[in-house]
């Protein structure tokens, strides 16, 4: 009996350590503006399991110590517009350099353009500023989990969408799709009318096709739908 309880005992202890080992984030912050930095910084060092290790104030300080620590952030939050090097810039270093850290982009204004090529370009997410401390956890993890995070399409639903591109295919017009490649080719309303021989009437028609399609209500959102579901790469 000695050795079946010696087991027993065995296994209920790795059960306890594992209810009480929590999984730990390590996040970069690169921020122009101190008080924002610092407001993030000190908010996310609250919550368990989470921790800022670097915290930047433009691209060019956020890579320099990247570049000093052995072990790399799993997360990274990007503002977009940085003096000496910008967010776009810092993007593309960072898929380069460090292609599994994950990265969420701060912007003060919903600009679609620069979110849309954002996202092409490598970004996991996107928060809005006004609304990064009430989504900022949920996107980290979302982003940590899922690797993307956008706020329009984290449903039980759109996750389950991901697993059937076939019945996707199948409620989606050759046209519709179409438009949907030149899309995310980040090209804007005017140009897809041009190259597709329509009217700028006949595209919006399309996207919002697309929106109620795919329950998403911006063109970002059909991008990281698109690309998510592999519609397209």
């Amino acid at each position: 009996m000695i050795q079946p309880l010696f087991i027993f005992f065995i296994l209920l202890l790795n059960i306890t350590l594992m209810n009480h080992i929590k999984p730990s984030i390590n996040i970069a912050i690169a921020e122009d503006h101190a008080m924002v930095r610092e407001m993030l910084t000190s908010t996310i060092n609250t919550w368990k399991g989470f921790k800022v290790t670097v915290a930047a104030s433009n691209g060019l300080e956020l890579l320099s110590q990247f570049s000093a620590l052995e072990e790399k952030p799993q997360v990274c939050i990007l503002d977009i517009n940085m003096h000496l090097l910008n967010g776009y810039e810092t993007l593309l270093q960072i898929r380069k350099l460090y292609p599994s850290i994950r990265i969420l982009i701060l912007t003060v204004f919903e600009d679609e353009h620069a979110i849309t090529e954002m996202l092409l370009h490598g970004a996991n997410g996107y928060l809005l500023k006004k609304n990064c401390l009430k989504d900022l956890k949920k996107a980290i993890l979302e982003v940590q989990l899922y690797s993307f995070y956008h706020s329009d399409l984290i449903t039980p639903e759109f996750r389950k969408t991901l697993k059937n591109k076939k019945a996707l295919l199948s409620g989606i017009a050759s046209r519709e799709l179409e438009f949907l490649e030149l899309i995310c080719k980040d090209l804007n309303y005017n140009d897809i009318a041009q190259l597709m021989h329509i009217s700028h009437h006949t595209v919006e028609t399309y996207r919002d096709n697309l929106f109620h399609k795919f329950n998403v209500r911006s063109r970002s959102a059909l991008i990281v739908f698109a690309m998510r579901t592999g519609l397209l790469h």
